[in-house]
C-alpha cells in the first residue's frame, strides 16, 4: 500500500490498475489485522489527492465515472472502520469531489456524499424536536460529534462548494449548539465547575467546539461572501455569540474567538458595521476572565488577541468609532499583552500595536492626533519598561 502511493504519476497513467489499486484498498478496509485499516485509509486519501480529477471523469471503458460507483457502495466499503478512519475516507471522496467542473454534477455527488451522516442526523433532529432531553444521552452525543467531524473533513476536501451542504444542516447544528450549552451551563450550575471534566460533558464542549470549527472551516474558504453575509451572519449572533455572552466562564469556547477571526479576515470591511456586536458580546466578557493573571484560559486569551489583530488590520474605522472608555480597553489590552510572559501573547500584542500605529499614520488626522496626545507617552513608557525588564521572555524587544 505504501509503495503505490508514491507514484501518483504512473496511478494518473494507468487507469485500469489504478482502479484495480483502489478497489483492493476497499477490501484492506475490512481487514481487521492491526494498522491494516489505517494504512489502506492513509493510502486512499493520498491517491485521491494525487489523481482526484480521474475519479470524476468517465474513464474509457467505463459506464460512470468511478466516484458515483464509489458513492453507491459507500456504505459497504466503511461498515468496518473505526470512526476517525471514517473521517478521512471523506475527505478523500471530498477531495475527488471537488475535482469535478461540472457544477451541476458536483452538486448532486454533494447530496449523495452526505447522505449517510445527514440520514443519521435527521434522525437525531426528529427526536430532538420530541424531547431535547435525547441530546443528554451520551451515544447520541457521540453521532452528533461523529457526524460533525465527517462534515468537518468534507469542508476541508470540497472548499466553498461544501455551502451546499452547510445550508442544510446551519440552523439545526445552531440550536443543538445552543441547547447543548444549556445543557453544560445547567451541570455547572448543579455541580460546579469541576463538572467539565466528566466524560459526557467533555463530548458536549466538543460538541460545541466542532460546530464552530466546521463553521470557520466554511468561512475560511467561502467564494460568496454576499451569502455569507447575508444567510450566516445573523443566525451565527443569535445563537453562538450571545450564548457565549451568557454562559458560565468554563463553558465558554475560545474557538468562538478564532473563528470571528476567520470571519472578519474573510469578509473584511464589509463586517465593520457589525463589530459593535461583537464587542459588546464578546470582549470584555473574555477580558474579565484573563486579566486577572498571564496563566488562566491560556487558549481564550491567544484567541482574544487574534481577534483583536483581526479587528485593527481589517475594521480599523470600527476601532476609531467606540466610544473612549471603549477605546482604553482595547489600548490596555495590547498594552497588557506587551508584558505577557507567553511568547505568542506578547508577539501578537507588538503585531496589533504596530498595526495599530500604521493605521494611524494614514486615518484621519484629528483621530491620528487625539491618540497621540492621550497616548503616545504612555505607550512609549509601556515599551521601555518591557524592554528594560530582564525577565520578559518574549524574543520581540531583544
Amino acid at each position: 500500500m505504501y509503495v503505490v502511493g508514491q507514484y501518483p504519476r504512473f496511478l494518473r497513467a494507468h487507469w485500469k490498475f489504478l482502479k484495480t489499486v483502489v478497489n483492493k484498498l476497499f477490501e484492506f478496509m475490512h481487514e481487521t489485522h492491526e494498522g491494516v485499516q489505517d494504512m489502506a485509509c492513509d493510502t486512499f486519501i493520498k491517491i485521491a489527492q494525487k489523481c482526484r480529477r480521474h475519479f470524476v471523469t468517465v474513464q474509457l471503458g467505463e459506464s460512470q465515472a468511478f466516484v458515483d460507483e464509489i458513492l453507491t457502495n459507500i456504505n459497504g466499503i466503511i461498515c468496518h472502520l473505526e470512526p476517525h478512519q471514517v473521517h478521512t475516507f471523506y475527505e478523500a471522496v471530498g477531495n475527488m469531489i471537488a475535482a469535478s467542473v461540472d457544477n451541476v454534477q458536483q452538486t448532486k455527488l454533494i447530496e449523495k456524499y452526505m447522505q449517510l451522516p445527514n440520514d443519521v442526523w435527521n434522525t437525531i433532529i426528529s427526536e430532538a424536536k420530541k424531547s431535547v432531553d435525547c441530546l443528554k444521552d451520551p451515544e447520541v452525543v457521540s453521532n452528533i460529534l461523529n457526524i460533525l467531524k465527517t462534515n468537518i473533513r468534507a469542508s476541508k476536501a470540497l472548499g466553498a462548494p461544501y455551502v451546499h451542504q452547510l445550508t442544510k444542516i446551519y440552523q439545526d447544528i445552531l440550536h443543538i449548539y445552543k441547547v447543548t450549552s444549556e445543557n453544560i451551563n445547567q451541570a455547572i450550575r448543579m455541580n460546579g465547575p469541576m463538572v467539565v471534566k466528566q466524560r459526557l460533558i467533555k463530548s458536549m464542549i466538543a460538541v460545541k467546539e466542532d460546530t464552530l470549527m466546521l463553521i470557520g472551516s466554511y468561512f475560511s474558504k467561502a467564494s460568496n461572501i454576499q451569502q455569507v453575509l447575508d444567510q450566516f451572519l445573523t443566525p451565527l449572533y443569535t445563537f453562538v455569540l450571545v450564548d457565549y455572552r451568557d454562559c458560565h466562564p468554563e463553558a465558554r469556547e475560545s474557538e468562538v474567538l478564532n473563528m470571528l477571526a476567520i470571519l472578519i479576515n474573510k469578509v473584511e470591511d464589509r463586517i465593520t458595521p457589525r463589530i459593535p456586536e461583537i464587542f459588546d458580546l464578546t470582549f470584555e466578557h473574555t477580558l474579565h476572565m484573563i486579566d486577572k493573571n498571564f496563566e488562566d484560559y491560556p487558549d481564550h486569551r491567544k484567541n482574544f488577541y487574534t481577534l483583536l489583530q483581526s479587528v485593527t488590520n481589517v475594521c480599523f474605522s470600527a476601532l476609531l468609532a467606540l466610544n473612549a472608555t471603549q477605546f482604553k480597553l482595547v489600548y490596555d489590552s495590547i498594552m497588557w499583552a506587551l508584558k505577557h510572559t507567553m511568547r505568542t501573547i506578547s508577539e501578537l500584542g507588538l503585531e496589533i500595536l504596530q498595526i495599530m500605529l500604521r493605521k494611524f499614520q494614514t486615518c484621519d488626522p484629528q483621530a491620528a492626533q487625539t491618540f497621540y496626545q492621550i497616548y503616545y507617552l504612555e505607550t512609549m513608557q509601556h515599551i521601555f519598561a518591557v524592554v528594560a525588564e530582564c525577565s520578559h521572555t518574549s524574543g520581540s524587544y531583544r
